[in-house]
């Protein structure tokens, strides 16, 4: 079910907002072209690791007609991975989001935070035009990665993903941290995720699935 979820908002979303009603073997049977709540029950899912693929191209890279803040960003040190989701290094989230590099197979740590309200409705968030990958997509409530810190290297429990979920919420969405703490974040599984954005950005990751459900979304007051 969540695989269902996630692969629709990730890559089908990007041409536009969608409206998705799952049944209860998690097939989809509804995709509309204009965006509402989406009704995805809250329930465990499964753990196998799923691994998607997509061609990529190798064309020249320039960040000069990039957000700058965006550009920044691409200095943050990602957890380096293998298949098996064991660390093996770091490596900037530049060199990770180049399709030149992925096609080589570099992989790295990742997770996504699915928010339900008591509905069992889930809040979307639309990734900014200035985003590097991706942009103008809607997506799960927030998709980030852990970064190559003692805190968030932390394996036991997912505590280490749990705790980037935490800081990128606040980043992304305004969220307080004391709001959407670690311990109410359920890890579900991991799926092997890759995708191309464009010519020159991509994604390949071991993505953590977190899922919250909080009583009242109107609990989540943002900060900005």
């Amino acid at each position: 079910m969540v695989r269902a979820v996630w692969a629709v908002l990730r890559m089908v979303s990007c041409q536009g907002a969608a409206a998705l009603n799952l049944n209860v073997s998690g097939s989809v049977i509804d995709a509309a072209s204009s965006f509402r709540s989406v009704h995805v029950p809250f329930r465990a899912a499964h753990s196998k690791v799923r691994h998607l693929s997509s061609a990529v191209r190798m064309p020249e890279i320039t960040t000069d007609h990039l957000d700058k803040k965006q550009v920044q960003l691409l200095s943050e040190m990602c957890i380096l991975i293998d298949e098996n989701d064991s660390k093996i290094g770091a490596d900037s989230k530049k060199n990770c989001h180049l399709n030149s590099n992925i096609d080589k197979g570099l992989l790295h740590r990742a997770f996504s935070v699915f928010i339900f309200n008591s509905e069992e409705k889930l809040l979307l968030q639309q990734r900014s035009d200035a985003k590097i990958t991706f942009p103008g997509c809607f997506t799960n409530t927030c998709c980030s990665h852990p970064l190559h810190t003692d805190s968030e290297l932390e394996e036991k429990e997912a505590i280490g993903v749990r705790r980037a979920a935490q800081r990128r919420l606040e980043a992304e969405l305004g969220i307080p941290m004391a709001q959407v703490t670690p311990d109410e974040m359920t890890y579900l599984t991991r799926i092997h995720y890759k995708a191309q954005s464009d010519g020159v950005w991509g994604e390949h990751e071991i993505d953590y699935i977190l899922f919250m459900q909080k009583v009242e979304m109107a609990c989540l007051i943002p900060t900005m």
